[in-house]
C-alpha cells in the first residue's frame, strides 16, 4: 500500500511540474495572485494574533487560563484547561493559529500526544472576519448568510470536540491540577512561576515572538501561493469538469467545479459558489459549509507543516475535518429551513445588500494598507535576524 501511495505522489508532482513548464503564464498569474492575498490580507491580519499568543505563553497567562478553564475543558473535551486558549484564539483569529498554539502546548509538554490530537481537531476554525466580511458580505452580499454559516461552523466544531473526547478513551490523561487551594490563587501562582522560570528580558521575548511568528507566516505564504497555482492550473485544463462532472446529477453539475476548487483553496471556491446565480441558495450554503468544515487542502497542508516538529499525528485532524463537514451541512440545512429561509434572499444579481457591516470595513482596511504593514514588519524581521547573526 505504501508503495502505491509513493508512486501516486511521485506521479502527481511530476504532472504538476510539467504543467508549470507548459503553462508558464498561468503559473505566474496564479503565483502573483496568491502572493498578493498573503501579502495584503493574510500576513497583516494574522501576525498580531501570532505574536500575542507567543507572548501570552511566555508570560504564563496561558497556564493561568488553563487552570481557570480546567473544570470545563477536562470533562467536556478530555483536554487540559490550557487547551481552552488554543480553542478560543483559534476560532477568533482563524486557521491555522489554533494548530500553531496546539503544537506549542505540546512542545512545552502542557498536554500529551493524545490530548494534542484531540485538541487539534477542534481548535482550528474560520475567523468571524472571514465568515462575515469576506463570504457573507463580499461574496453573498447578505449578512444573514454570515450568521447561518457562523452558527453551523462553530457549532459543528464544538460537536467534533465532544466526539473526539472518546478518541483513545482508554489512554491516561495528563495529571489533573491539584485542588488544594482556591482556583484563582493557583492560577496566579502558575503565572508567577512561569514568569520567574523564564529569565529572558522583555525585549528578547518580543524579538523571539516576532521571529517565530514571521517564520510560520512565511511557510503559510508558501502554501497559499502553491495551492493558488495548483487550483488555477486545474481550472485551466478543465480537470474538474472532465473528471468529476460525469458522476454527479445534472442539476448539481454547475456546483462541481467551484466545490472541488474550494476543497483545494477556500477563498476561490466559495467565491465561485456564491457567483452561481442559477443554483438554489440552500445548495450553495451546504457546499460552502462543507468546504469550511473540511478546511481545504491548502489549510490542511499548513496544519501538517505546523505540527511536523511534534509527535502529533495528522490522521485524527483529517478525520475531524470529515466529521465537521458532515455536521456543518446538516446544521446548515436544518437551520436554513427552520430559521433563515424567509430572511436570506435568493441572489440573482450582483446587487449589494444595503447592510452596514464592520467586517467589510476591516477587510477593506487590509486591502488598502496591508501592503505597507507587511513591508514594515518584514523589514523589522530582517533587522532582528541581522542583529542576532552579527
Amino acid at each position: 500500500m505504501q508503495k502505491y501511495y509513493s508512486i501516486l505522489i511521485a506521479c502527481s508532482i511530476s504532472i504538476m511540474a510539467l504543467l508549470f513548464i507548459l503553462l508558464p503564464q498561468h503559473t505566474l498569474y496564479a503565483s502573483v495572485r496568491g502572493l498578493q492575498t498573503w501579502f495584503d490580507i493574510v500576513f497583516p491580519s494574522l501576525l498580531p494574533f501570532f505574536i500575542m499568543s507567543e507572548l501570552l505563553m511566555m508570560y504564563g497567562i496561558v497556564q493561568a487560563i488553563g487552570i481557570l478553564s480546567e473544570p470545563i475543558m477536562r470533562p467536556f473535551f478530555r483536554v487540559p484547561g490550557a487547551g481552552s486558549f488554543a480553542f478560543v484564539v483559534g476560532m477568533a483569529s482563524g486557521y491555522p493559529l489554533g494548530a500553531k498554539i496546539t503544537a506549542s502546548l505540546r512542545e512545552k509538554n502542557y498536554i500529551n500526544q493524545i490530548e494534542a490530537e484531540r485538541l487539534l481537531t477542534f481548535s482550528n476554525a474560520a475567523s468571524p472576519l472571514f465568515l462575515f466580511g469576506v463570504i457573507a458580505i463580499s461574496f453573498f452580499q447578505d449578512k444573514y448568510i454570515g450568521i447561518l454559516l457562523a452558527l453551523s461552523h462553530y457549532t459543528s466544531n464544538i460537536f467534533v470536540g465532544l466526539c473526539m473526547k472518546f478518541y483513545y478513551a482508554n489512554k491516561p490523561d495528563t495529571q489533573k491540577v491539584e485542588q488544594q487551594s482556591n482556583i484563582s490563587v493557583r492560577a496566579l501562582r502558575a503565572l508567577h512561576k512561569t514568569r520567574i522560570l523564564d529569565k529572558r528580558a522583555f525585549g528578547e521575548k518580543l524579538g523571539d515572538a516576532v521571529q517565530s511568528s514571521i517564520q510560520t507566516l512565511l511557510i503559510i505564504g508558501g502554501f497559499i501561493i502553491l495551492f493558488s497555482v495548483i487550483t488555477h492550473l486545474l481550472h485551466t485544463i478543465y480537470f474538474f469538469e472532465k473528471v468529476m462532472e460525469p458522476f454527479v446529477p445534472t442539476s448539481l453539475k454547475p456546483v462541481v467545479t467551484p466545490f472541488f476548487t474550494g476543497l483545494f483553496e477556500i477563498t476561490t471556491g466559495t467565491e465561485l459558489i456564491a457567483s452561481l446565480h442559477s443554483v438554489p441558495t440552500i445548495i450553495k450554503l451546504c457546499a460552502v459549509s462543507f468546504i469550511l468544515g473540511f478546511h481545504s487542502l491548502s489549510i490542511q497542508a499548513q496544519v501538517a507543516s505546523v505540527i511536523s516538529k511534534t509527535d502529533i499525528r495528522f490522521s485524527p485532524y483529517f478525520f475531524g475535518r470529515l466529521l465537521q463537514s458532515i455536521f456543518s451541512v446538516l446544521i446548515t440545512y436544518c437551520c436554513y429551513q427552520v430559521f433563515f429561509s424567509t430572511k436570506i434572499k435568493e441572489v440573482t444579481s450582483t446587487e449589494v445588500a444595503n447592510i452596514p457591516n464592520t467586517s467589510y470595513y476591516v477587510v477593506h482596511f487590509f486591502q488598502q494598507y496591508g501592503f505597507y504593514i507587511t513591508s514594515f514588519t518584514l523589514c523589522i524581521y530582517l533587522i532582528i535576524k541581522y542583529r542576532r547573526l552579527t
